[in-house]
């Protein structure tokens, strides 16, 4: 029998935020317009990395899904998003290397 995917009540102004903040990834990873998807974790992880996101900003939607901490994830992608994209683990992290899906 398969799991039900987890789900974490989330105020609607937090969700919206932590989309924002996608969304000003997503710019500063090069995409030309935001995402059109939902803002659950899995559209949000599928639209970051869609645009070559890779540990970091992966992992914090994880953390998300995983642990239901949605400040925690608005507050490291607001931290993310301060940083300069040439520094971001994201820009030097080998395309190669593994990864934990949604999926």
């Amino acid at each position: 029998m398969e799991e039900a995917p987890r789900q974490h009540p989330v105020e609607p102004t937090i969700r919206a935020a932590i989309g924002d903040e996608v969304d000003r990834a997503l710019k500063k990873l090069g995409a030309e317009m935001p995402r059109n998807a939902g803002d659950e974790p899995a559209d949000l992880y599928d639209a970051l990395r869609k645009h070559g996101a890779k540990s970091e900003l992966l992992g914090i939607i994880r953390h998300w899904r995983d642990k239901g901490d949605a400040e925690w994830a608005l507050n490291e992608l607001r931290r993310w998003n301060t940083r300069d994209p040439r520094k971001s683990s994201d820009a030097d992290w080998s395309s190669g290397a593994p990864f934990r899906s949604l999926d």
